[in-house]
């Protein structure tokens, strides 16, 4: 069963390299199509920004009119589309490909356009200058990556000495020289100059082109000597010791972060095969997925196969995460 990717980058020069690293992955022109409204040399299995202009040519392939609009107000700002057509086998190769590339997400660049004031698309509305071109890419240049962290807490257990008692008996100091080697690290600053040979765009000349200055700071490592005083000897005075152990504990936390693909995101076929496998996984409950598959699979094909229009092995995957997404829900 074919798949429809779809990609839109900010500038021409990323969507460039994402059609190059599909190339070298082995699509052809006859998988991928690439559209930008920016001038530039002319890319591989590039065909002329009016082709997506026109909402028709995405929904056909089953996206939504709604989402194939905001493609072509995308083009009409000044973006770059990058469109595959896949098997389901290549799909998932095509989709890690395209996203190196950070493409738009639609939900967040479609809110802002609406709050800009957008409200429907329109065909026949000119393309921004190249002026208007890069106030639009400028807007969203500082977009940031969000990350959350998976921390692990651990607690540590040590012991000290401290004097319980004792009497007070004469005593006398002895002095002894003693020395020990000890490894400083010691760093040095190291200038490195190569030529390179790389042309820049528009935006990063602009930023080269201004004054800068970058110290670097060399440290290094000194003896520091202390003394420490440590008991090595008792005079027993009539007392007894005895050695006692101690249970010592704690409570350490940790964050974990699941990732799950929201409803959202999923076409009708995959969120129908998604919900099966939440279904089937209160249903059949004890084991794993692998163990109920062949149940599953009889199951799948003899009500939901033939009405969807999906064999099992069309639908395994999506059908997988609902299973799994609902265990750990449970667990």
């Amino acid at each position: 069963m074919a798949k429809t990717i779809v990609g839109l980058y900010d500038d021409r020069a990323t969507a460039s390299r994402v059609i190059s690293a599909l190339k070298e992955a082995g699509f052809t022109d006859q998988h991928v199509q690439f559209a930008s409204s920016e001038t530039g040399s002319r890319s591989d299995f590039e065909v002329d920004a009016s082709t997506f202009r026109d909402p028709s040519a995405l929904t056909r392939y089953g996206i939504d009119s709604d989402e194939a609009g905001f493609y072509g107000e995308g083009l009409r700002r000044g973006g770059s589309l990058v469109v595959v057509r896949s098997q389901e086998q290549d799909a998932d190769m095509a989709v890690d490909i395209m996203g190196e590339g950070n493409p738009v997400r639609y939900e967040d660049r479609n809110q802002s356009y609406k709050a800009a004031g957008h409200t429907a698309y329109d065909a026949s509305a000119p393309n921004y200058s190249d002026d208007e071109m890069r106030t639009e890419r400028a807007r969203y240049a500082d977009e940031g990556t969000q990350r959350l962290q998976e921390i692990q807490e651990a607690i540590h257990v040590g012991k000290r000495e401290v004097v319980r008692g004792g009497v007070r008996v004469s005593s006398h100091v002895e002095s002894e020289d003693v020395s020990e080697v000890v490894r400083l690290r010691e760093e040095s600053v190291r200038v490195d100059r190569k030529d390179v040979d790389r042309e820049l765009t528009a935006e990063e000349a602009d930023a080269a082109f201004q004054d800068k200055t970058i110290e670097v700071v060399a440290h290094a490592e000194e003896v520091v000597v202390e003394k420490t005083a440590h008991v090595t000897g008792e005079v027993e005075v009539g007392l007894e010791s005895s050695m006692r152990e101690e249970t010592v504990g704690g409570t350490v936390r940790s964050t974990h972060v699941n990732v799950e693909t929201t409803e959202a995101d999923m076409d009708e076929a995959t969120r129908s095969a998604h919900d099966y496998g939440r279904t089937a996984c209160s249903r059949y409950g004890s084991g794993d997925f692998a163990s109920n598959e062949d149940a599953m699979r009889r199951d799948y094909d003899s009500t939901l196969g033939q009405t969807a229009g999906n064999a099992w092995d069309d639908v395994k995957d999506s059908v997988r995460r609902g299973w799994e997404n609902t265990k750990d829900a449970l667990s």
